[in-house]
């Protein structure tokens, strides 16, 4: 037991050797120094800040029995440090960090310039010292908006955009106007400060109120384009895989970022999954027979005769699984059908390709062929209408091909494009096409002499049924003279035509819409119908819709508030002045 007690006291007492005395107002290390004072537990420097006597650190003196001569020698040793203090290094003669924030406006500019070293600054004490020669360079450094310009920070809230994106489109140049100005006052986000017109900022705002397309929208980001080629660049297939070799052309893989973001946002989104997606050959041909239910020679009769597209590493074919999708979903062609074949002339004019392109595919084995048959002609070639579709569909469209293949004029096909999320690239691919077919065909309807001669009547009668408010006409963006009348309005022809309606007179006032109609009886909308229903009032459809006639609204009311009712109802005003009459 004595020699625990004995060890605790020698660590107690090493311990104690280890303490520092700090400095009350700065926390720094004193007695190191001559004019430090222990007795106050001040530094030289801190003792003689008007802090310090402010805080009332100055009471406690120099005990009454040291002598005179101590005394005066103390002093002189703190005149001589205070001198010392008084001439303080020149790189530290400046304003505080919290001064400059004052100054600005902003304490998170102050804190981001010294900490990636764009303003200079040194530790005295607690405090940290911007030197004055850094700062007045450091503040005319900065740039200030011009005059009709807003902060580009100030239609984030009312654009619903909470992080620093909007900067980031600006930095992206995706923002109209948007100018870098790092002005002395406000705050920044990390990608700086910016500002644009304030017209341009009224009409974003705008935009976005009325729903319509804002400028970045399907732009790409960098950060984004950043963090996928990480991806991109950690799942990096092998040299043999044909679908990147494909999807790169020539150039090959891109060798930087650079590169990168140059030519990956125009690809097509299929490609893109692709890269992204780590490395498998695909499917082994005892694979794709069990995953569609089928014999492995049915499969590899449809590799042979180019219906399944494959690649071959060594002796083995590997079909991807989108591949064997397809396949799978037209019935597992082998080929054997003569419409799996179509002739040159065919092809150039359903794939859009030349002559002399078909027969370099074919000279590359990028073409199945062989020869025609009695049904073609003998000896004509034929080459695979599936190896052909997906040429196209990897090659893409020219402008000029898509809108032939669309079926409309190019200043046609460009319009309907724009409502499309397509990004610019050089040939346009095939879903984006299909996207464009399928816009266009969302758009038609009937025209007015195709609406009359299907409902068997006169082109003047579906106009009347116009001007009288039964349909509206509907016209395209790209075409102002198209006008077309779209199915639902169809209907409404058809229902005016079959209640013999000829014209369609505006109602006059003693004919009430349901809504009327209920006020006026004092009663709900549902009680109205069935009266009309159980033949208790008068109605009658005009083109606006069924309307109610006042009168007979009025006298079945009538026999409606002769029963007993609840306190709560009230009859209608009108009558509570024939019965007060």
């Amino acid at each position: 037991m004595k020699n625990l007690v004995d060890a605790a006291t020698g660590f107690a007492n090493a311990w104690d050797s280890f303490i520092v005395e700090r400095c009350k107002l700065c926390s720094c290390a004193i007695g190191e120094e001559e004019d430090d004072d222990m007795s106050l537990k001040l530094c030289g420097f801190c003792k003689k800040s008007p802090e310090a006597k402010r805080r009332g650190f100055l009471k406690s003196k120099v005990p009454a029995h040291s002598s005179n001569r101590n005394s005066a020698s103390t002093r002189s040793s703190s005149n001589n440090s205070a001198k010392s203090r008084k001439k303080p290094n020149s790189a530290l003669v400046g304003i505080s960090a919290a001064e400059a924030s004052r100054e600005i406006g902003s304490r998170d500019i102050i804190r981001h310039c010294i900490k990636n070293g764009t303003l200079p600054a040194s530790k005295v004490g607690r405090l940290l010292i911007i030197p004055v020669e850094d700062w007045e360079r450091w503040k005319a450094s900065r740039s200030e908006p011009p005059s009709g310009f807003v902060p580009l920070r100030s239609i984030k809230d009312i654009l619903a955009i909470k992080s620093d994106k909007l900067s980031e489109f600006a930095r992206m140049g995706y923002v109209p106007t948007a100018i870098l100005c790092n002005g002395i006052g406000g705050p920044s986000s990390q990608f700086g400060t910016w500002y644009i017109e304030r017209r341009v900022a009224d009409e974003l705002v705008a935009d976005r109120r009325a729903g319509r397309t804002m400028p970045w929208h399907g732009k790409p980001l960098r950060d984004n384009l950043r963090i996928t080629f990480k991806l991109w660049d950690k799942r990096r297939h092998p040299a043999e895989c044909a679908t990147c070799r494909d999807i790169w052309g020539k150039g090959g893989a891109p060798e930087s970022f650079d590169d990168f973001i140059l030519r990956y946002p125009p690809l097509a989104h299929g490609a893109k999954r692709h890269l992204t997606l780590p490395y498998t050959p695909g499917l082994t041909v005892k694979e794709v027979a069990i995953k569609a239910k089928c014999s492995s020679s049915r499969v590899q009769q449809a590799i042979d005769s180019g219906l399944l597209a494959s690649i071959k590493l060594g002796t083995t074919h590997y079909i991807s699984r989108t591949d064997a999708t397809r396949w799978e979903t037209r019935k597992c062609p082998t080929g054997e059908n003569i419409t799996s074949w179509i002739t040159l002339s065919k092809a150039e004019k359903l794939y859009f390709f030349s002559e002399a392109e078909l027969r370099a595919y074919i000279q590359s084995n990028k073409l199945k062929t062989k020869p025609g048959q009695a049904v073609t002609g003998h000896g004509e070639l034929l080459v695979s209408r599936s190896q052909c579709a997906h040429l196209r569909e990897t090659i893409g469209y020219t402008e000029e091909q898509a809108a032939s293949k669309v079926g409309v004029t190019l200043e046609h096909f460009r319009v309907l494009l724009e409502g499309v999320d397509w990004r610019e690239a050089p040939k346009i691919p095939l879903v984006t096409v299909q996207a464009v077919i399928k816009r266009l065909k969302s758009r038609e309807g009937y025209t007015i002499n195709e609406a009359a001669e299907k409902l068997g009547t006169t082109r003047e009668w579906v106009l009347a049924r116009k001007d009288d408010g039964t349909i509206k006409l509907q016209q395209v963006k790209w075409e102002s003279s198209r006008l077309y009348i779209s199915e639902p309005m169809f209907k409404r022809l058809q229902a005016a035509l079959k209640d013999g309606q000829t014209k369609a007179e505006k109602p006059g006032v003693e004919w009430l819409p349901v809504t009327q109609a209920a006020a006026e009886a004092g009663v709900s909308a549902d009680t109205i119908v069935r009266w009309a229903e159980n033949k208790e009032i008068e109605q009658q459809c005009f083109a606006f819709g069924w309307r109610y006639k006042r009168e007979s609204v009025r006298a079945r009311a009538r026999r409606y508030w002769i029963t007993t009712k609840p306190a709560r109802a009230v009859p209608p005003s009108w009558m509570n002045a024939e019965l007060r009459a």
